[in-house]
């Protein structure tokens, strides 16, 4: 079972949730609390599994880690970024399905469908 969570931004609510991917990247999927839950933003995230990249991590070089892996698992501070980023981009929970990247920098970049 996929556990839901609540995020308000002003003065909407969002349920989203998080799917592993692969070993390198996670989707945050999102809707409005109060509108059918067809997944209308889904969006991709970096984030290297610590427990599928063990061997890799542990070898490289401590002082690279940061730059070769995402460790960082997605927070409701992160969930938050991505909504509002989404938001200016034109994206509504109630308008057709959006698929993103998120990108370097906290961009997001159009997935084609």
């Amino acid at each position: 079972m996929t556990t839901l969570r609540r995020i308000t931004i002003g003065a909407e609510q969002y349920q989203w949730h998080i799917k592993p991917l692969d070993e390198r990247h996670i989707l945050l999927r999102v809707w409005g609390a109060h509108t059918p839950r067809h997944e209308p933003l889904g969006v991709r995230l970096r984030f290297d599994d610590p427990w599928a990249n063990f061997g890799p991590i542990i070898t490289a070089p401590p002082e690279r880690r940061g730059e070769l892996f995402q460790l960082r698992p997605a927070t409701p501070a992160l969930v938050r970024q991505v909504i509002e980023a989404a938001l200016r981009e034109g994206w509504q929970p109630s308008g057709p399905t959006r698929r993103f990247d998120w990108g370097e920098g906290g961009a997001l970049l159009p997935l084609e469908e």
